[in-house]
């Protein structure tokens, strides 16, 4: 008997009994029997009520709203997932690919299930992920051939292909080894990234005939599928990456506003990028003329180069940079047949570093400095890298630009402008200097000079002259140790 129904047959009995008591004398013997009656007849049925429909009252009284159970209030939500980088993006990608196809295959019923995505650069198909009963038979290769075989008619035609009988053809297939084919019937889809052909859905089968219309449907389906998760992903990923790559540079540019003189960019520099772009090797170079630079600065494994080498800029990648003013990103030169020098022909080739990004820092119209990193590991540099480093560099262009006219301010204001010597200021700031020097090194500090003047009052062009030729005659006496200061 159903629990309502139980407690509807509950309830009769109950009122049968209470309308027996009815009949019973009104004495207060009798009274008391009825309320005493009464109390355990209500008691009763709320036991069994309890115990028929367990839970529902407790829900309803502690929980709240049906709705407010089912929904869960904003501060309980789970929070957002958050993706910092590309690496992370591939993770979740790889983790919907890995639940996604063996659902494909077994509802297609297929041997094979395979995911090959375009490589623009390299005009061939990449094996992203696949599935399949026969591994022995698929190829090992990353990369296939983008021309021919179904796969490549897919990705020219631009629509889904169904085969249902295959001819004996090794080339039909190309993501199997050479030899008969294990498959007879084929299914491929289109794969589309914001309106673009990105790749093709694959599956195949061993008996004739094994595929239909709904098949190629549920392919179709499927593969509408993982454009979707595509673009949500890195959607999400571009957004992360946007606002990282804003308050990266944010912070390097307020860094900035600490750095007085040039010599202090190269370190700070240095210590931004190193956690981001991980490099093995950094190199500043700078011009030293229309047709040479030399090595300023150098972190990292030196690998035959030194600091304050000079080398021609028509021989080297970096000698491409300074001449052309462009940025340079090369992801492996393992794949290159002869070695590529950086700097010049005649260096130590330096093949354990497989990927390169060299950036100009241009002030003006010339190309003054390049930053070059390299790394040991294939493809350590990305477009997203190679933007980021070109924003630093002009910053640091800028950075140059301002520290050069302070500092030639600087100095026109330390130095006589008749003369071309030292001014008061000048004479100020250096016995400032010695002083500090002695007090570093523990040595005692003294200070000898020679006051040259003129008692008898001279015209001015004449005055002008003799200093002129004093300044001259004294100044190739002086020592590293002396100094020659005009007080007037």
């Amino acid at each position: 008997m159903e629990p309502r129904n139980q407690l509807f047959v509950g309830c009769a009995i109950l009122i049968g009994a209470a309308l027996l008591l009815g009949f019973l004398p009104n004495d207060a013997w009798w009274a008391a029997i009825k309320v005493v009656a009464f109390l355990v007849a209500v008691f009763t049925l709320y036991k069994v009520s309890e115990n028929l429909f367990p839970g529902e009252s407790a829900s309803l009284d502690e929980s709240g709203p049906p709705e407010a159970t089912a929904l869960g209030s904003p501060d309980e939500s789970q929070p957002t997932p958050h993706i910092d980088s590309a690496t992370d993006v591939e993770t979740h990608f790889e983790q919907f690919l890995n639940t996604l196809f063996p659902v494909m295959k077994e509802t297609i019923v297929a041997q094979t299930v395979v995911l090959l995505m375009v490589n623009f650069g390299k005009k061939k198909f990449y094996v992203r992920h696949k599935l399949t009963d026969t591994p022995e038979v698929f190829s090992t290769d990353t990369f296939l051939e983008i021309s021919g075989g179904l796969p490549g008619l897919v990705l020219k035609e631009k629509k889904s292909i169904l085969e249902s009988t295959l001819p004996e053809n090794e080339h039909l297939l190309p993501y199997y080894t050479s030899g008969p084919l294990p498959a007879k019937s084929f299914l491929g889809a289109p794969l589309f990234f914001d309106n673009h052909l990105i790749g093709v859905l694959c599956c195949d089968a061993q008996p004739e005939q094994a595929f239909g219309e709904d098949d190629l449907t549920l392919l179709q389906n499927f593969a509408r599928l993982i454009s979707i998760q595509l673009v949500g992903s890195n959607k999400l990923y571009e957004y992360e990456a946007e606002n990282w790559t804003t308050r990266l540079l944010y912070e390097f540019s307020r860094g900035m506003i600490a750095l007085t003189k040039q010599d202090q960019i190269w370190p700070y520099l240095v210590e931004q990028i190193t956690p981001l772009f991980r490099q093995e090797r950094l190199v500043i170079s700078a011009r030293v003329d229309e047709h040479s630079a030399s090595v300023i600065y150098l972190h990292g494994a030196a690998n035959g180069i030194k600091t304050g080498q000079e080398f021609p800029n028509d021989e080297g990648l970096i000698g491409w940079v300074f001449r052309k003013g462009q940025s340079m990103l090369v992801e492996d030169f393992s794949s290159k047949k002869n070695y590529i020098p950086r700097f010049m022909l005649d260096e130590t080739p330096v093949h354990e570093y497989k990927s390169l990004l060299a950036t100009p820092i241009t002030q003006g119209t010339s190309t003054t400095f390049v930053v070059s990193l390299e790394s040991p590991n294939v493809g350590a540099f990305s477009e997203q890298h190679k933007k980021i480093l070109e924003t630093m560099s002009y910053q640091i262009a800028s950075f140059l630009d301002k520290t050069a006219i302070v500092e030639t301010l600087d100095r026109q204001n330390l130095f006589d402008p008749d003369t071309q010597i030292g001014n008061r200021r000048a004479l100020l700031r250096t016995l400032d200097q010695e002083m500090n020097r002695a007090r570093e090194f523990n040595k005692v500090f003294c200070v000898q000079g020679i006051k040259i003047r003129s008692d008898r009052k001279l015209e001015e062009n004449l005055y002008t002259r003799i200093v002129s030729e004093f300044v001259s005659f004294a100044l190739p006496l002086l020592s590293p140790i002396n100094y020659i200061f005009r007080l007037d």
